[in-house]
């Protein structure tokens, strides 16, 4: 048995649809909903890498993964992502002063994103695909079996 990464189900993982990324993998009711979690992802990394270019630095603290759970019941990862691109010149502007710590700013940009994001709707829907080319190949493997292993007695009774 195993969990839809998506909706949360039990599901047996023979009639699942799996997403391997290294050893981790991931198990989905549908195809349909294996494409929305990775869209999701998409949308997700997307807004982190704004946001990291408005706080002007290249990896994320805890403060800024607390906020981004609170965003979450606020609104989507789309939403989230459509906002921060459409508002980004605007909410650099407002970050363009000085913060005693990296906290600080992080708590000041989640406030200004609670605010707007309420009432926000994207002007433009539509998102250019990023297209992952993956290049992989199937194989089947061929099981041979092994030769039986000997102990000392057998061998010394040849």
């Amino acid at each position: 048995m195993a969990k839809c990464a998506y909706c949360k189900k039990e599901i047996n993982q023979k009639d699942a649809v799996s997403l391997s990324v290294g050893k981790i993998h991931r198990y989905f009711c549908t195809e349909k909903e294996r494409f929305l979690y990775q869209q999701n992802l998409e949308y997700k990394d997307r807004a982190y890498r704004i946001i990291l270019k408005l706080l002007q630095t290249n990896r994320a603290s805890t403060a800024l993964w607390k906020e981004w759970a609170k965003w979450n019941k606020l609104c989507t990862n789309k939403k989230l992502f459509l906002f921060l691109r459409e508002n980004q010149e605007d909410l650099n502007r407002s970050l363009n002063k000085e913060f005693k710590s990296d906290y600080a700013m992080v708590r000041y940009l989640s406030t200004i994103i609670q605010n707007r994001i309420i009432g926000y709707e994207p002007k433009q829907v539509d998102v250019p695909q990023i297209k992952r080319e993956v290049d992989f190949e199937f194989y089947k493997p061929q099981n041979t079996a092994r030769k039986r292993r000997v102990g000392f007695d057998v061998l010394e009774r040849k």
